[in-house]
């Protein structure tokens, strides 16, 4: 265990794991084409009428959505799955 401990693989895994999610996020706010349906589907996830409909209509691109704080809350809940 000593010697595999010295190793920093766990923190290559984290990093690895973290994009893994990011890049699953963008590709699930491309498959909601539509704004209607980006809000639609945050609010079934949990997310207040409000936020999910300035989140779905904030002209900003899939990869900055996916890293914003309404996709990670929105994802964390076990609803989202559709």
């Amino acid at each position: 265990m000593a010697y595999f401990k010295l190793t920093e693989t766990k923190k290559a895994l984290e990093e690895l794991d973290g994009w893994i999610r990011h890049k699953l996020r963008c590709i699930l706010w491309r498959q909601w084409k539509r704004p209607y349906t980006r809000a639609k589907n945050l609010m079934k996830a949990g997310l207040t009428e409000e936020r999910a409909f300035r989140s779905a209509f904030n002209q900003r691109g899939p990869w900055w959505n996916s890293g914003a704080s309404h996709m990670n809350q929105a994802t964390r809940s076990p609803s989202l799955i559709v």
